[in-house]
């Protein structure tokens, strides 16, 4: 699925869903980038085999049958990974980069330990109490009392993939590659955002990366936690809006 709107000589924007969600986690961007720019919000493939550096391929592939030349791209979490990969292979395709809620380093033994753990969980006890128990360690505690309808339609999203297909993604998230070495390199226009009470991916994380990134900068979404650009999209889409037309302006 390939979620394309915009008409197509606008400046094009692709966004880089998080595991274990699809492009529809995107829905109040999609709307707060309409008629600023072509969106493109691709789902990543989940089959049996997949590695994040097939997910690279597939997007450059897109990009390319797309035609929409260098682009900003929005990575949060897995969309994260792929992103700083992508930009490791080939920085020409980049007008400017925005990640979120996302680490350059590769799985550590302890961090692919966990994963595997994960996997057994899912066949023993099954997909929807892995989500379940997934969404409390990443969404901000005020956001189950706040926003409930949001959480049961993160849940519905999330629950929609099958055991397989978490455990592909799961599988080829321990296996991906460090970024990190890329980081002092990158010459586009760079934001960090993340949730100011994100667990996964804390505030200390992104400053790390952004350390590391020249003439970057940083921005933290308060009363959100792994998924701000849900969790708190008002402030989430002000920081993106901003950013992405200061890049158009200077492009």
């Amino acid at each position: 699925m390939i979620f394309d709107t915009g008409e197509r000589n606008l400046p094009p924007v692709f966004l880089l869903h998080a595991f274990p969600l699809d492009h529809q986690m995107w829905f109040s961007q999609v709307e707060a980038l309409r008629g600023q720019c072509r969106v493109i919000a691709p789902d990543f493939q989940s089959t049996g085999g997949v590695l994040l550096e097939h997910l690279v391929d597939d997007v450059f592939t897109l990009q390319d049958e797309l035609g929409t030349g260098p682009a900003v791209f929005v990575g949060l979490s897995m969309g994260g990974y792929v992103a700083l990969r992508a930009i490791e292979r080939d920085a020409s395709r980049f007008k400017g980069l925005i990640l979120c809620d996302t680490r350059a380093e590769a799985d550590s033994n302890a961090a692919k330990i966990k994963r595997a753990d994960s996997i057994r969980f899912i066949r023993t006890a099954g997909v929807e109490r892995y989500i379940d128990d997934f969404l409390k360690n990443v969404l901000a505690p005020g956001t189950f009392t706040k926003f409930p309808e949001l959480v049961g339609r993160i849940r519905e999203i999330a629950r929609s993939r099958s055991a397989d297909s978490v455990c592909s993604v799961l599988i080829a998230l321990a296996a991906r590659t460090d970024t990190s070495a890329v980081l002092p390199q990158i010459r586009v226009p760079t934001l960090l955002l993340g949730g100011e009470q994100d667990a996964l991916t804390p505030p200390p994380v992104l400053q790390k990366i952004q350390a590391q990134i020249p003439r970057s900068e940083m921005r933290l979404i308060p009363d959100a936690g792994h998924f701000p650009n849900m969790e708190n999209p008002s402030a989430f889409n002000r920081e993106i809006t901003r950013f992405i037309s200061q890049v158009i302006a200077y492009s």
